[in-house]
């Protein structure tokens, strides 16, 4: 390169590595591991990589009705000293089916989301899934627990109806269930 033009380096880790900092010398020139600068004199940048540390992610089981909300837990921590580890990403799923946006673990390692078990859940249980994808100090991992589904309760409210004596009355109904959400395919008579 000539003096005056940008140049740009790229660090690749190996697997299982991630990439800490640009040195040079004992600066650190850069935490990017693409780094551009504009090219002065010869320069002599070392790449520095550290190896990852494993993640251990445990998955709260869980007991809901259809119709309700529930709420999914996850605690991530490092696999070797057990810290718990704040500020990252991770993604929930029920039967290897992505629920939410992945959401960030607090400082007390818990990544936490609201899922509202629908209208035409089966019965039984399924399989809550926690995810994190990984970064430059650990591995990505996975973890898994249960959710058992039980039927929702539901009501029926009727309207205010008036009539007289041998004569039908008209009146409306509706069918909800625990969360006060019209359950759908259902009716309820509306003559009488």
């Amino acid at each position: 390169y000539l003096p005056g033009n940008v140049a740009t380096v790229i660090a690749t880790p190996a697997a299982g590595y991630g990439f800490v900092n640009w040195k040079e010398g004992a600066t650190v020139a850069s935490t990017s591991a693409s780094y551009s600068f504009t090219v002065a004199a010869a320069r002599n940048l070392v790449a520095n990589f550290q190896l990852l540390k494993a993640t251990a992610i445990t998955v709260t089981a869980v007991n809901g009705q259809i119709g309700q909300k529930v709420t999914l837990t996850a605690t991530l921590k490092d696999n070797v000293s057990k810290a718990l580890l704040s500020g990252k990403s991770v993604q929930f799923s029920i039967d290897g089916v992505n629920v939410g946006v992945p959401v960030l673990t607090v400082s007390t390692g818990k990544a936490t989301l609201s899922y509202l078990i629908a209208e035409g859940t089966t019965t039984g249980s399924h399989t809550i899934g926690a995810s994190f994808g990984g970064d430059n100090t650990y591995l990505p991992g996975a973890g898994s627990g249960a959710l058992t589904v039980a039927k929702g309760t539901s009501k029926i409210t009727f309207s205010a109806a008036a009539g007289t004596s041998n004569a039908t009355v008209t009146f409306s109904a509706k069918i909800v269930n625990g969360s006060a959400a019209a359950i759908a395919g259902v009716t309820a008579p509306s003559r009488c």
